[in-house]
């Protein structure tokens, strides 16, 4: 019994310490301009984020709360919380407000855009001078607003006959991307040819995409159907299928461009950017650590594994 205990505990110190390594979106301090002392020391690095090193990186996140920035640069604008007001706005690694802070949240910028929420819960787009870009509450029934990707096509949600469904607009507001040449799940007909079911961000070039399983576009209806995740270019054609029955995750491709699925037997693995199954679905979990390292669990051990 003693001998039970003890491996328990160390299986849970093991995992614990696991998620602490592989925790590489972890906020590792909070931050106003206030309490930002020696921020003007700190010089502009000139390269982009993932070439920093370990030390460099740390460095950097120990000064500004960076949820995520790709590149360093002289307009960089962090997500920051004044502790004053209790608002979102984004400061310099000087620890200046570039944009006030006004939101009840906000995501990093990507690009020249990032996607910030009011009281209410509703998404808006802003640019870099905080101008608003795209409102999701004037263009229902779009609810919410992703992010910008470098082809300029943003991932939304939108109610339809009262149930979520996903797709693509451009910076205007207009539709960019149609799921008229992804197939509906077996044995059903679609209605639109406007939205999916799943439809994630897109990541150079591709994105991945499942169809709704029918009109009604309900989760209950779709009880009984097998559904397939594919992969699509900017245009909406299918470049490869996942297996019949696999599920991926709504943040579609990481950093390497590899899909973490969950097969029909509950099991993950990792699909790279062709479809191909890199990692057999053996693993009863799989996370995305820093570059190409990710957690895995089997039983009631854990590990990690390269792409």
């Amino acid at each position: 019994m003693k001998k039970t205990i003890r491996r328990s505990i160390l299986a849970l110190i093991s995992f614990i310490l696991a998620v602490l390594m592989c925790g590489c979106t972890v906020k590792l301090s909070t931050t106003t301009t206030n309490s930002i002392q020696d921020a003007s020391e700190i010089p502009q690095p000139e390269t982009s984020y993932e070439e920093l090193s370990l030390e460099e990186q740390m460095k950097y996140r120990s000064v500004i709360e960076l949820v995520h920035a790709s590149v360093y640069d002289a307009d960089l604008l962090a997500p920051a919380l004044d502790e004053k007001t209790g608002l979102w706005g984004y400061i310099n690694l000087q620890g200046e407000w570039k944009i006030s802070p006004s939101f009840a949240g906000a995501d990093p910028f990507n690009g020249e855009y990032a996607t910030v929420t009011d009281k209410y819960g509703d998404y808006t787009l802003i640019d870099r001078t905080g101008e608003v870009v795209l409102d999701a509450y004037e263009l229902a029934p779009i609810s919410y607003i992703g992010k910008v990707s470098e082809e300029g096509i943003i991932d939304i949600s939108a109610k339809l006959s009262g149930d979520q469904t996903r797709g693509y607009v451009d910076v205007e507001g207009a539709d960019a991307v149609s799921a008229a040449n992804v197939p509906a799940a077996q044995g059903a007909e679609y209605a639109s040819a406007r939205y999916f079911e799943l439809a994630s961000p897109f990541k150079n070039g591709k994105a991945v995409v499942m169809r709704a399983a029918n009109a009604s576009i309900s989760e209950d209806a779709a009880d009984g159907y097998i559904e397939t995740a594919y992969i699509i270019d900017t245009e909406g054609n299918v470049l490869a299928a996942l297996p019949e029955g696999a599920d991926v995750d709504a943040a579609g491709f990481d950093n390497n461009m590899m899909l973490i699925f969950k097969a029909a037997d509950g099991k993950y693995g990792l699909a790279d950017e062709e479809g191909n199954i890199v990692i057999p679905a053996i693993y009863d979990m799989i996370s995305h650590c820093e570059g190409s390292l990710y957690l895995a669990k089997r039983g009631s051990l854990y590990g990690f594994i390269n792409k």
